[in-house]
């Protein structure tokens, strides 16, 4: 009997040993993929961007991050946010990008562009290459017939109707366009402009002074290429209709 007990405790010390061995082996395999997995692809998970460029990367991630639910590339996506298709011209500066994807809120108050802190720097990296390709372009209407207003409540129709005719025989034609008139390619397409839900007090600001929206990323070099006032010299009363044909733009 005691030869028995001597026996399984014998067979016990083998069977520890046994799995004491294999754990390592498994904790070694572990490490080598870790350490082995390129940069920017989830451990555990195969590379899916194996052999992409950083503007392929960019641009695959622009649509499984869910960006085009809110900004449009080539008139496909959403309006709350501004058309990307000019970026590369409006917004060159790689570091402006990369804090504007990561902190909205630093570089806009007020922005409702949420935050994406799960990207990987291989992903940020080529969004922001992919975003830099893209460059001016002369964009078809994005809505059929003429744009429909909808003045906010309290506005009347006649002073959207003199913000429309401003914008149109004004400089902002020259930059901007609504619903393909002018089709301008410098400033963000203002079709759906009201769809971004900003306030009355932001859309004056920025048009009498577009830089001081921005608490972050001026340029240190030149002029912002939209000028103050439109660069028309508008009355405070022109410039109330002017916010209030932008508010109308849904």
């Amino acid at each position: 009997m005691r030869a028995s007990r001597l026996g399984n405790i014998a067979l016990g010390l083998v069977l520890l040993a046994v799995l004491y061995f294999v754990a390592l082996q498994a904790q070694g395999l572990w490490q080598s993929f870790a350490i082995s997995a390129p940069s920017g692809a989830p451990r555990g998970k195969p590379n899916i961007y194996l052999g992409m460029s950083p503007e392929q990367i960019g641009k695959l991630t622009l649509t499984t991050q869910g960006c085009l639910a809110c900004h449009n590339v080539d008139l496909e996506g959403g309006v709350i946010g501004p058309s990307l298709d000019n970026l590369a011209i409006r917004r060159p500066d790689p570091k402006w990008l990369r804090r504007q994807i990561l902190t909205p809120q630093q570089v806009i108050p007020g922005s409702l562009m949420p935050i994406f802190p799960g990207l990987s720097q291989r992903e940020l990296s080529g969004l922001i290459a992919y975003l830099h390709t893209l460059s001016p372009k002369r964009p078809s209407p994005d809505n059929q017939g003429s744009v429909q207003l909808s003045p906010p409540p309290g506005v009347s129709l006649k002073l959207v109707q003199q913000g429309a005719e401003l914008f149109k025989s004004g400089s902002c034609v020259g930059c901007h366009t609504i619903n393909g008139v002018s089709r301008g390619t410098f400033g963000p397409n203002l079709t759906h402009e009201a769809a971004r839900r900003r306030s009355d007090e932001w859309q004056l600001k920025h048009l009498k002074d577009p830089l001081s929206v921005y608490v972050w990323g001026q340029p240190s070099q030149g002029q912002w290429m939209m000028p103050p006032d439109g660069g028309m010299r508008l009355s405070q009363a022109q410039l109330q209709a002017l916010v209030a044909y932008m508010q109308s733009l849904k």
